[in-house]
């Protein structure tokens, strides 16, 4: 990504987009345009007051459409206009309002002459009039967070009527803000309680997270703050998080294994009478300084796994949104649909994509052709990501098989020398002879071993089972396998819709494995953490 000459690379903001429906005929435009500036206003002075930016999603027909258009512009809200076919079939459709017609297709060319803050996208309909208006309507709702409503609240005349779409938008649980063409008064149903917008406790994490999170080496502010430093600080987090999980888990290690030797020293020593008082007393203040380090240790490797688990998350979804936005658009990313709870971060990613980068029009030749040659490197990557998880999963599961076998192979016979020496009399074990220290080794083979052996074998087999790492190997080895097919049909791919279709089987496919993956770094954090 390249930032424009003499300009700092643009900050990440939250982005909430209000998306605008209503009628076509309308007996007092004026009034109604200021109404709808009004509240366009409002909801952005909201957002702003969040640290976020305000986005308006809107088609371009005759009446509601073009006014919100007149506000937004007013407001200096960028806009997305989202057609339900092409401009010039469109167009043709309002020939019955010349003067509407001439304003939509200023306002087309306005959003075209400025990629880097407005969009025009045409939706993904059948082109059959009139359910491609429907269509369009029915996804400006889908990407819309609030939707502003030109509504008499009536039903619908035919299909594609806001009397339709706003129903839809009811539906999907969507906030709305009603506007009425007769009166101009303005209602508000579906809020949530309290301030709207409400927290984005993905996104407040992120924040947090990545304010404290160190600096990509030789970066500004400016650019810490920007897309490319957003990401470096999502992969910052999980490098620092993964390694001080480990951290971490050592140190519970140790203290554990520190509980244990007290309990053998106290076992060695109990037959000495002037040890018992001043042990017991050693034994009780440290098995208690021992287990505190344990508990604040687990509940900070609690912590640190959740963030690790979402900054991987997050990194992997910024580099699938910045690498397939010209094909997906902002309003609808891929990540979104599948994880609602990150969707703020994917548009937001998206929308600074598009401000930092020439945006890529698919239906050119040569863009289309650089676009696939740039998502040709992102399936080269994943390959290799897969590929190199893989062998260490399989070297994993190699490993832990081996200690399970030879402590399988081993367990009999421990128990079967225990059973000699026992039966030979070389040693008590209840009661411990005064010179049981001159009998360390006796004792580790007849009491630690048999114990020990069919215990390693058991948790060995356990971690391959319950860590997922066999069924992971296998993943990793699917998943290249998927990619190099998936790699070899895009060279023959010459429209863009093809080449759209094509993206979203691949980015549904990654987005499955990144959601099994946490599901398995979750249940292995229920294992190992105990929660």
């Amino acid at each position: 990504m390249v930032t424009p000459p003499g300009c700092d690379p643009p900050p990440v903001r939250p982005v909430w987009i209000v998306g605008v429906l209503g009628h076509r005929r309308l007996d007092d435009p004026a009034t109604l345009g200021a109404r709808i500036e009004e509240q366009l206003r409002g909801l952005a002075t909201a957002v702003a007051a969040r640290g976020g930016e305000t986005h308006a999603y809107v088609s371009a027909a005759a009446g509601t459409d073009l006014l919100a258009i007149r506000a937004a512009r007013s407001l200096g809200l960028p806009v997305h206009i989202l057609l339900p076919l092409d401009e010039a079939e469109f167009l043709e459709d309002f020939a019955e309002f010349p003067a509407w017609r001439d304003e939509a297709r200023a306002a087309l060319a306005e959003a075209r002459a400025h990629p880097r803050r407005d969009s025009v996208q045409v939706a993904p309909t059948t082109g059959q009039r009139p359910s491609c208006y429907f269509d369009a309507d029915a996804r400006i709702v889908e990407g819309a967070d609030v939707i502003v409503a030109v509504w008499n609240g009536t039903a619908a005349a035919g299909l594609g009527g806001t009397g339709q779409t706003v129903p839809l938008a009811r539906a999907l649980g969507k906030p709305i803000l009603r506007i009425d063409p007769a009166t101009g008064q303005a209602e508000r149903s579906g809020f949530p309680p309290g301030e709207w917008p409400p927290r984005d406790e993905k996104w407040d994490w992120l924040q947090a997270r990545t304010a404290v999170a160190p600096l990509p080496p030789g970066s500004r502010e400016t650019e810490a703050a920007s897309l490319q430093g957003l990401k470096a600080r999502l992969s910052a987090i999980a490098r620092w998080d993964s390694s001080n999980f480990r951290r971490k888990a050592l140190l519970a290690l140790q203290v554990t294994a520190t509980a244990g030797v007290l309990g053998l020293v106290n076992l060695l020593l109990t037959g000495r009478v002037h040890w018992t008082i001043p042990l017991a007393i050693t034994g009780a203040q440290s098995v208690l300084l021992v287990w505190t380090k344990v508990i604040k240790s687990h509940l900070k490797r609690s912590k640190v796994n959740d963030d690790w688990i979402q900054a991987r998350l997050g990194a992997e979804l910024w580099r699938g949104v910045v690498a397939t936005y010209p094909a997906a658009g902002g309003m609808h990313p891929i990540a979104g649909r599948r994880l609602p709870e990150w969707r703020r971060f994917a548009v937001s990613v998206g929308i600074a994509s598009q401000k930092l980068d020439r945006p890529l029009d698919l239906s050119q030749p040569g863009d289309l052709e650089e676009f696939k040659s740039g998502y040709v490197e992102r399936l080269q990557a994943q390959i290799a990501h897969f590929e190199q998880q893989r062998d260490r999963s399989q070297l994993r599961t190699h490993r832990l098989l081996i200690v399970a076998h030879y402590c399988f192979l081993l367990a009999p016979w421990s128990v079967g020398l225990a059973l000699l020496i026992r039966a030979a009399g070389k040693i008590t074990i209840l009661v411990p002879s005064p010179d049981a220290m001159s009998s360390l080794g006796v004792l580790v083979f007849t009491a630690v071993l048999p114990a020990a052996l069919p215990l390693g074998a058991a948790t060995a087999t356990a971690l391959v089972e319950n860590f997922d790492h066999d069924r992971r190997a296998n993943r990793y080895d699917e998943m290249p396998t998927l990619l190099r097919r998936r790699l070899a049909e895009l060279p023959h791919l010459h429209t863009a819709d093809s080449v759209r279709a094509f993206v979203e089987r691949c980015e549904e496919s990654l987005l499955k494995e990144s959601i099994e993956w946490v599901a398995a770094q979750q249940h292995i954090a229920i294992l190992s953490l105990g929660r």
